[in-house]
């Protein structure tokens, strides 16, 4: 059985995930055509990189999210302080 995802932002928006609403297939083509002609495009793992470079023919570079280096787990002292 496919289990199916419906979202509902008014009637233009309102798709189903399996692609079966002509409206979904159209915003499909509309965004592969349109984000092949980007200039830079960014994401945050290598397995997103992949997708886009063999399901979309987007070439993307990798920009891995991480925290700064002045956050760090907070000592037991500093705990304390909180409460």
């Amino acid at each position: 059985m496919v289990e199916r995802v419906v979202f509902s932002r008014g009637p233009f928006w309102s798709c189903a995930m399996d692609g079966s609403c002509l409206n979904f297939k159209y915003l499909l083509r509309f965004e592969k055509h349109y984000g092949q002609m980007t200039n830079g495009s960014l994401c945050v793992t290598r397995a997103m990189q992949l997708e886009l470079a063999q399901n979309w023919g987007i070439r993307a570079t990798v920009l891995y999210d991480q925290p700064p280096e002045f956050f760090c787990p907070t000592s037991l002292q500093e705990k304390r302080k909180i409460k």
